[in-house]
């Protein structure tokens, strides 16, 4: 499935159990997923995004994670991914208003040392 903006600049994405909304305010591509980021095929599917953001020009990325009541090694997998990627594209990506529960996870593991991580949108689109 490719996904299509359409007039709003924003595009719904349901791969593979993965509801995602994108919109790019200011050149930000700003990706809200919902529901667990577990398993294989969800995690593959939010790669997929942002390597199609990638090949569209995107260089900025903004993950909301409001809507992601937690992850497990499949999903901080793709975190680790998707900063990769962009990184080696030449951009930067942030996350943003992650649950305790993942924040939690993210210190134990040490992936909070990388992968930057803010409280809100405002806050992580601030000086990009």
């Amino acid at each position: 499935m490719q996904p299509r903006f359409d007039r709003s600049g924003l595009f719904p994405v349901s791969i593979d159990r993965l509801p995602a909304v994108v919109r790019e305010p200011h050149g930000v591509a700003v990706i809200r997923l919902r529901g667990p980021l577990v398993r294989q095929e969800p995690v593959r599917a939010f790669l997929a995004v942002v390597e199609d953001l990638l090949g569209r020009g995107a260089r900025k990325f903004a993950i909301d994670l409001r809507e992601v009541p937690f992850v497990d090694s499949y999903g901080l997998g793709g975190f680790t991914a998707v900063f990769k990627s962009v990184r080696t594209a030449g951009g930067e990506v942030r996350f943003y208003a992650a649950s305790d529960r993942i924040v939690q996870v993210m210190n134990r593991t040490h992936l909070d040392r990388v992968l930057r991580m803010f409280e809100d949108e405002g806050t992580a689109l601030e000086g990009f």
